[in-house]
């Protein structure tokens, strides 16, 4: 069971106080060296205690309301001072007051009491108030830290969600953009094609809609996306447009953001073999290697003079899989001879 604050506050102070006081206890009735009665002794202790509890409650009562440090200056260490010499004077007051009662009452005799024995007993007070606050201040501390590092791990993921939510928001505009371009230059040459562009569209709309709270999707429902995705570009392309897959077994399952390799794919044929006039072939690659899994699509083409024309798809890629994944999560883009190569390094989910 999970305390509240005041609860561990609580405890705290019963066990803080009850302890040393048990022990203090323990040692006079077991140990001997003292001719006093059990009942005595248990009794002393037991004033002590709560001596000390009322004390340094109602130091942190003042403490809390009227002086607490927001940064360091000598009033509010003057005024800290004086309270805990007038808490000490306090908890001196009420033991040797009440114990002098205690005695009469069991051990049958006057306690005597001499102005060495007042001083002893602030001293004592002090002493002890002292290690309490130095604990208090302590505990404080760190219990604030803690507060402070899950709101600020609280604001970062809020900020992180909206970050993302933002990305996922350029998506289907990016995305709806290109689609609509091609069908639009279709409509007046093969209305058929068109119509089957729209269909591939809203099927590819149809998941992106409902996957839209999501950050991760399994791979095999990705894939199929870039089916719908290829079928539709190939309307458009036909026989200038090329496709192969190589995927291996095993890694269907496993998660990848929404869209991600459906991005990449519509960089390549866009950016890549929408620009050559017998067109090419696109290649998507997928494997995993200890605990990364690797996606690659190649694509014929050159990136020089093409990366204006794919910054804000990359763009999107790089800010999500840093969202995500922090610093685990790898994108490279490069020409290597006559092909662009897309690599994407994410950690296995």
């Amino acid at each position: 069971m999970k305390l509240s604050k005041k609860q561990l506050y609580w405890l705290l102070q019963i066990l803080g106080w009850g302890i040393p006081f048990a022990l203090n206890a323990i040692g006079k009735i077991f140990i001997g060296g003292f001719s006093l009665s059990t009942s005595y002794v248990l009794f002393e202790n037991l004033i002590l205690m709560y001596s000390g509890i009322l004390a340094s409650h109602l130091f942190r009562h003042i403490y809390k309301n009227y002086i607490r440090w927001s940064e360091w200056s000598w009033v509010k260490f003057t005024l800290t001072a004086f309270l805990l010499l007038g808490c000490a004077a306090l908890i001196t007051l009420l033991v040797e007051s009440l114990c002098p009662i205690a005695y009469a009452l069991f051990e049958e005799n006057a306690l005597e009491r001499s102005m060495g024995d007042y001083v002893l007993t602030f001293i004592n007070s002090t002493a002890y108030l002292l290690v309490w606050l130095i604990l208090y201040l302590l505990i404080n501390y760190t219990w604030r830290s803690q507060q402070l590092k899950v709101e600020r791990l609280q604001v970062e993921n809020m900020a992180k969600e909206s970050q993302l939510n933002l990305l996922k928001g350029q998506i289907n505009p990016h995305f709806m953009f290109n689609s609509l371009n091609n069908i639009r230059g279709l409509m007046l040459e093969d209305v058929d094609k068109a119509r089957d562009m729209l269909t591939q569209l809203s099927e590819m709309l149809r998941f992106s809609l409902s996957r839209k709270d999501d950050n991760y999707v399994p791979l095999q429902e990705e894939v199929a996306v870039v089916h719908n995705y290829i079928a539709l570009a190939k309307i458009q392309m036909e026989d200038r447009l090329q496709y192969e897959e190589r995927i291996a077994p095993g890694t269907l399952s496993l998660e990848v953001p929404p869209m991600l390799i459906q991005m990449l794919i519509e960089n390549a044929i866009k950016h890549g073999i929408g620009t050559l006039k017998t067109g090419g072939t696109v290649t998507l690659e997928i494997e995993k290697k200890a605990d990364q899994l690797i996606i690659q699509i190649t694509n014929d083409g050159t990136l020089t003079g093409n990366t204006a024309g794919t910054k804000i798809g990359v763009k999107n890629i790089e800010q999500r899989l840093k969202l995500l994944y922090n610093q685990e999560a790898h994108f490279t883009l490069l020409q290597k001879g006559a092909h662009v190569i897309a690599t994407v390094h994410i950690p296995v989910r």
